[in-house]
C-alpha cells in the first residue's frame, strides 16, 4: 500500500485536538450516485507480429493432442506453448513446401493436416513435415478446409471442388457442376446421421447422398448464400455460417438465428461450441456467444485486437482462441478477479480500505479519502463532507445488527451513523484520541475502538473506558474477538491479547517474524494466525511460532488480511495482489512434514484493475453471506468466487529447444553433448494456457543435481562443464492452480568425453606407466647390478693385491728371518729381534689373511664364516671338548662383507673367551636361520662369570678372599664384553650372555638380508663375472 500512515495519524492528531466539541450530530443528506463500469465474464489477451507471430492473419487454430496451439498464417504454420511462437516455413522446414498456409486439422491418428493457398496439402507426423503422394490427385490445389468423416476419410475442400481420401490413400472427387451451384468448397461438416455437408463459396449448400452431390437450398426466398463455415454442436444441432449470417438446419429447411443488433448481419466467419449448451460465433464485425436464446457480443471494447475474426478454436482447459484478420491471435478466457471502482473527481479510480456487508445484498466500502461508500447491484453512492460527513479519509467500518455504522478515521475520531444521523466522537467522550484505525465487538457485545497507542471500551452510550498500550509506539489497526473472552489487537508492535485488563505481547522477541501485524484469525482449534507487513505469515499455537514467508512459498511477505473460505484454504491479501495457500499445506509445514507451501496467486493477469491492496484499515477484505470474498485496492474493490472452477488440467510439459554452445540440437531425440562443449541450454514448456505466465517449474538432472531444482516460471535449464557419462534430464510443471504435471518430461543426455577422458586412453596410459616404470626398473636394476659387479671386482681385486702384493712381501719377511737365524750365529739380542720380526710377520700374514677373507665377494654367505670360525676354535679348545652346529643349506644365507666380519670377531672373542677363562669340559657352537634372523649361541659348562664385579686385583680368574667368605670363582672379561655389545649393536642385532655356576651361554641374533633378494643379485651377476669369481682363489 502506497499509503504513509503515520505522518497522516500525527498531523490529524494535531487538528483534532483544535477541532469538533466532544460530540455532533448531523443528518447525511442525498449521496452521489454512479454507475461502476460493467464488468466482462471474461478476459481477452492478443499477441501479435510484435509477439512473436510472423505476420497478423491468422486463417486457422487448433490444439493438437500434445497441447501445443497451432495456427495457419500468411507466413506460415506456427506452434505457440503459451509463451514462445515457432513458425514453420518452406525454407527452414525440410518437407514443408508452402508459407501462406489457409487451414490446419488434427485427424484422429494425430496427423495434423495443412491446407495452403496455392501448393495443396501437407502434413506433419511423427514430428515430419511431408506432401501425401495423391496430392496431385486433389481437385485444387487451393485447400480452403479439412474434415474427417465418421468413417475415417478425410475430405478436402479446395478451389475447383471436394475431394474424399479414405484410409488407404483412395482419392473420391465431388466437383459441383450442375445449377447454380458454385465449384470452390468453403466448408465441409457433418450432420449426425452421417450426412457430409459442403458448403460452396459461390454460393449453396451440397449434401453427399449415396456418393452423389445434390443442391440443398436453405434460403426462405430460395436464394443461396456464400457458406464460410458448417458446425455440429454436441446437441447434434448442424449450424452453417453464411455471408449473410447464421443458420440452423431444422429437417430439410435451414433457420436464420438472429445475432446481436451490431452484426446481426454480419458474415459468419467461424463457429464453436462453448463446451455446454451454448455457441461462439465469429463474424467481420466481433465476436458473439449465444445461450439460451440470449446472446452477447465481444468488440474492441471487450479487448478483441481485431473484430473480424477468421477462426475459433477451444482448447481442452476451456479458453477460446480467436484468429482475426489483422488482430494476430487473441485468447479468451473466464475471469477469476471481477472488479469494480468509483473515479474521484479527477477520473482517477478511488483508493479503499475497509469493506463489510450492508446485511442485505451490498457492502460498505471505505475510500482511504474519498468518504463512505455504498456498492450495490454495480452502483456506488458516495457521502462525504459535502454529505454531512465529519471526515472523508474512512480506515475502519463496523456495521452492528440494527444497522448502525460505526465509521474509524485518521483524525476525526469515531463517527457513528444511526438511522441517517451522523455523530461524531471524540476525546470528551473517552477515546484518547481521534485516529481511529479499528473497530470490533467481542463475543459478549461490547464494542471496542483501536487507535494510537490506546485501546478504548465502550461502556455507555457515547463513553467509553480507555487503556494505555504497555508500548509507546503501538497503533492498533485490528481489532477482533477472543473465543475464550477478551480481545486480540493487531499493531505495530507486535501481537497483544487483552483479557480482564491486562495486556500480554508477542513480538520477535518472542518469535515473531516482524513486529508490525495487521491481520488477526483465530481458529476454532485456537490456532492463531498473523499477518505482518514484511514477515509474511505467523502462524501461533501451543507457545510456538511458525513462520511462512516467500522463502518458503508464500507468494508475498506482506498479509494485510487472512480470510477462510470454508473450503480448506486461506485468503489473503498484500502488495503483490491476493493469493490462497491450502490450510493442510501450512499444517503440514508446522509440523514438519513439509517444507514449504503452494500459494495460488490472482493479479491483472486474472481481472484485477490492480494488483496491489491495501490494509492497515479494519476490516481490509470481508466474506459476504453468498461466499464471495471481497478485498480493498488502491483501485477499488476486487470480488473472487472460491466455489469457481479451477484448472484441474495437468499441464503437458515438453522440451522445446536445445542449444548447446550456441548450436540448435533436435529436442525430439537424445542430446549427444560433444567433448569441448561448455554450455548447454534445455529450454522446456509446460502447455498450459489460462495463465500460461504463471506455470511453474522444477527440473533435475539425474546422475549430476542432487534434487529437483525449482526453477519458477523461468523456462530454461543451464548446465556448464558437465562430467563424460550419461545423464536424464527431467522436467514438470504446475498450472496456476497448483496441478503438476502428470508426467515428467524426459531428455536423455550423453556427454562426450575428451580423448584422455576414454577409458581405452585411461588403460594405455596405464599400460604405457607401468613399462616406464617397468623399463625404469630395470635400467635402476641394471645399474645397481653393473654397482655391484663392479664392487664385486674392486673388493676381487683389493683382495688380490693384499694378498699377492703385501701378504707375499709379510710371508718372505717371516721366511727370511729364519733363514737369517739358521745361516748365522747371531748376538742374543739380534737373535730374539730377528724372532720378533718373524713373529710380526707371521701374525701380519694371518691378519692379511683375514682381511682378505673379509672382503672376498665369494665369501659373502655363512658357509664360508662357519668354517673359519671353526677354525679359530680348533686352534684355542681341545678339539674333543668342541661341538659345532650348523644349519643346513649355509651357503645361501647371503651375508654382508660387514656382517661376515663383525660376526667373525665376536665369535673369535666369544671362543678366546672361553678358553682363556671358562675352565670348560664342553664348548658348543650352535647356528641356526630362522626366517630372515641368524641366530648364533655359544654354550660352556665351564665357571661363569659376573658381569657386575670389578676387575680383579689379582690372578684372573681368582679374586682376592673377602674377610674369609667362601665365593663362586668369579670371571671379569674387562673390554672384551663391551666391544662385542658394540659389534652386535652395529649390525642392528641382540646380544643375550647368561652365565651361573653350570656355566655360560653367549646368544647372538643378527637380521639378515631378504634371501630371495639376494637370490636374485646372485642370479643377476653377469656369468662371465662369476666365472672370473669363482676361478680366483687367494694364493697361500
Amino acid at each position: 500500500m502506497r499509503v504513509v500512515l503515520l505522518p497522516v495519524l500525527r498531523a490529524s492528531m494535531l487538528v483534532s485536538a483544535l477541532a469538533a466539541p466532544a460530540f455532533a450530530d448531523e443528518r447525511l443528506t442525498a449521496p452521489v450516485r454512479f454507475e461502476a463500469t460493467p464488468v466482462s465474464p471474461y478476459l481477452i489477451d492478443a499477441w501479435t507480429s510484435e509477439d512473436g507471430l510472423p505476420q497478423n492473419s491468422v486463417n486457422a487454430v487448433v490444439q493438437t493432442r500434445d497441447a501445443y496451439i497451432w495456427m495457419a498464417t500468411f507466413g506460415g504454420v506456427v506452434r505457440f506453448d503459451g509463451q514462445t511462437f515457432r513458425t514453420f516455413t518452406g525454407a527452414n522446414t525440410p518437407g514443408l513446401g508452402a508459407d501462406r498456409i489457409l487451414t490446419l486439422y488434427e485427424d484422429r491418428a494425430g496427423t495434423l493436416w495443412i491446407g495452403t493457398q496455392r501448393d495443396g496439402v501437407f502434413m506433419l507426423r511423427d514430428g515430419v513435415f511431408s506432401r501425401p503422394i495423391w496430392n496431385g490427385e486433389l481437385p485444387g490445389q487451393q485447400v480452403w478446409t479439412i474434415y474427417q468423416a465418421r468413417d475415417d476419410a478425410i475430405w478436402f475442400g479446395t478451389s475447383e471442388g471436394a475431394a474424399r481420401v479414405d484410409p488407404r490413400g483412395h482419392v473420391t472427387m465431388h466437383i459441383p457442376r450442375e445449377g447454380k451451384v458454385a465449384r470452390a468448397v468453403r466448408a465441409v461438416g457433418e450432420s449426425p446421421d452421417g450426412t457430409v455437408w459442403l458448403g460452396m463459396h459461390g454460393g449453396g449448400l451440397a449434401r453427399v447422398v449415396d456418393n452423389v452431390l445434390r443442391p440443398f437450398p436453405f434460403y426462405d426466398t430460395g436464394e443461396e448464400a456464400l457458406v464460410n463455415v458448417i458446425a455440429t454442436s454436441p446437441a447434434g444441432i448442424v449450424w452453417i455460417g453464411t455471408q449473410a449470417g447464421l443458420f440452423r438446419l431444422q429437417g430439410e429447411r435451414a433457420e436464420r438465428v438472429p445475432l446481436p443488433g451490431n452484426v446481426s448481419m454480419e458474415p459468419v466467419r467461424a463457429i464453436m461450441s462453448d463446451g455446454g449448451d451454448g455457441l461462439w460465433v465469429g463474424t467481420r464485425g466481433g465476436l458473439c456467444h449465444l445461450r439460451a436464446g440470449a446472446s452477447t457480443y465481444h468488440g474492441k471494447d471487450s479487448g478483441l485486437s481485431d473484430t473480424f475474426v477468421r477462426a475459433l478454436a477451444r482448447d481442452r482447459e476451456g479458453n477460446l482462441w480467436i484468429g482475426t484478420d489483422v488482430g494476430g491471435l487473441n485468447r479468451l478466457k473466464r475471469r477469476q478477479a471481477v472488479a469494480y471502482a468509483p473515479d474521484d473527481d479527477r477520473g482517477s479510480p478511488v483508493s479503499v480500505i475497509p469493506i463489510v456487508d450492508d446485511g442485505a445484498d451490498g457492502l460498505w466500502v471505505g475510500a482511504t479519502c474519498g468518504g463512505l461508500l455504498h456498492f450495490r447491484g454495480g452502483v456506488f453512492e458516495q457521502d462525504g463532507k459535502a454529505q454531512g460527513l465529519p471526515r472523508d479519509c474512512i480506515w475502519a467500518i463496523h456495521r452492528d445488527q440494527d444497522g448502525t455504522l460505526w465509521l474509524g478515521t485518521p483524525g476525526g475520531g469515531l463517527i457513528r451513523i444511526q438511522d441517517g444521523r451522523v455523530t461524531r466522537l471524540s476525546k470528551a467522550s473517552g477515546i484518547p484520541n481521534d485516529s481511529v484505525l479499528a473497530i470490533a465487538r467481542d463475543r459478549a457485545g461490547v464494542l471496542w475502538v483501536g487507535a494510537h497507542n490506546a485501546l478504548s471500551r465502550m461502556t455507555g452510550d457515547e463513553t467509553f473506558a480507555s487503556y494505555r498500550l504497555p508500548i509507546e509506539s503501538a497503533s492498533v489497526s485490528f481489532i477482533t474477538a477472543r473465543r475464550a473472552g477478551g480481545v486480540w489487537l493487531a499493531t505495530t508492535a507486535g501481537l497483544f491479547r487483552f483479557v480482564d485488563g491486562v495486556f500480554k505481547r508477542w513480538s520477535t522477541a518472542d518469535g515473531l517474524s516482524h513486529d508490525v501485524v495487521r491481520a488477526v484469525l483465530e481458529d476454532p482449534d485456537g490456532t492463531i494466525w498473523l499477518g505482518t507487513y514484511g514477515g509474511g505469515l505467523n502462524r501461533l499455537r501451543d507457545g510456538r511460532v511458525t513462520h511462512y514467508t516467500t522463502a518458503n512459498g508464500l507468494f508475498d511477505d506482506v498479509v494485510s488480511r487472512i480470510l477462510d473460505d470454508g473450503r480448506g484454504y486461506f485468503w489473503m491479501s498484500g502488495n503483490r495482489g491476493v493469493f490462497r495457500v491450502a490450510r493442510r499445506e501450512l499444517d503440514a509445514v508446522a509440523q514438519g512434514r513439509a517444507t514449504t507451501v503452494t500459494s495460488i496467486w490472482y493479479d491483472t493477469h486474472d481481472g484485477m484493475r490492480t494488483s496491489e491492496t491495501n490494509g492497515g484499515g479494519q476490516p481490509a477484505g470481508w466474506q459476504t453471506s453468498d461466499g464471495r470474498l471481497w478485498f480493498p485496492t488502491i483501485a477499488g474493490i476486487v470480488a473472487f468466487d472460491p466455489s469457481a472452477p479451477t484448472n484441474q488440467h495437468a499441464p503437458p510439459v515438453v522440451v522445446t529447444r536445445i542449444v548447446v554452445d550456441q548450436r540448435e540440437s533436435d529436442p525430439s531425440s537424445e542430446l549427444i553433448v560433444p567433448a569441448g562443449a561448455h554450455n548447454v541450454e534445455i529450454h522446456y514448456a509446460g502447455l498450459s494456457f489460462v495463465a500460461p505466465d504463471k506455470v511453474q517449474f522444477q527440473y533435475q538432472l539425474e546422475g549430476y543435481d542432487q534434487d529437483w531444482i525449482d526453477a519458477g516460471t523461468r523456462r530454461e535449464a543451464y548446465y556448464t562443464g558437465l562430467p563424460p557419462g550419461r545423464y536424464r534430464f527431467r522436467v514438470r510443471a504446475r498450472n496456476e492452480d497448483g496441478v503438476w504435471s502428470a508426467t515428467d518430461a524426459l531428455l536423455p543426455v550423453r556427454q562426450e568425453p575428451h580423448v584422455y577422458q576414454t577409458w581405452w586412453f585411461v588403460v594405455v596410459c596405464a599400460l604405457l606407466l607401468v613399462a616406464m616404470v617397468g623399463l625404469a626398473l630395470y635400467v635402476l636394476h641394471r645399474l645397481k647390478l653393473e654397482r655391484a659387479v663392479a664392487l664385486e671386482r674392486m673388493r676381487m681385486r683389493i683382495a688380490t693385491d693384499l694378498h699377492d702384493d703385501i701378504g707375499g712381501t709379510l710371508s718372505r719377511m717371516a721366511i727370511l728371518s729364519e733363514v737369517a737365524k739358521r745361516q748365522a750365529v747371531l748376538p742374543p739380542d739380534v737373535e730374539r729381534r730377528i724372532d720378533d720380526l718373524g713373529e710380526t710377520a707371521r701374525g701380519l700374514v694371518d691378519a692379511m689373511s683375514d682381511v682378505v677373507w673379509s672382503i672376498d665377494p665369494r665369501r659373502d654367505h655363512l658357509a664360508s664364516l662357519l668354517p673359519r670360525v671353526r677354525e679359530h676354535a680348533l686352534d684355542v679348545l681341545d678339539p674333543t671338548a668342541l661341538i659345532f652346529e650348523t644349519p643346513p643349506g649355509a651357503e645361501t644365507v647371503h651375508l654382508s662383507p660387514d656382517q661376515r666380519r663383525q660376526l667373525y670377531l665376536i665369535l673369535k672373542e666369544a671362543l678366546t673367551n672361553v678358553a682363556k677363562h671358562a675352565r670348560a669340559h664342553h664348548v658348543a657352537v650352535v647356528v641356526t636361520v630362522d626366517g630372515h634372523m641368524l641366530d648364533v649361541e655359544v654354550r660352556d659348562d665351564g665357571r661363569g662369570f659376573d658381569r657386575e664385579s670389578p676387575a680383579p686385583t689379582g690372578e684372573p680368574g681368582h679374586p682376592p678372599d673377602h674377610g674369609g667368605r667362601a665365593h663362586r670363582p668369579l670371571v671379569h672379561l674387562g673390554n672384551g664384553l663391551t666391544n662385542m655389545r658394540a659389534r652386535v649393536a652395529a649390525l642392528d642385532g641382540r646380544l643375550d650372555i647368561r652365565s651361573g655356576s653350570d656355566g655360560t651361554t653367549l646368544q647372538v641374533q643378527v637380521p639378515l638380508a631378504h634371501p630371495a633378494r639376494s637370490r636374485r643379485l646372485q642370479a643377476l651377476v653377469p656369468w662371465l663375472l662369476r666365472r672370473e669369481l669363482d676361478g680366483w682363489r687367494p694364493r697361500a
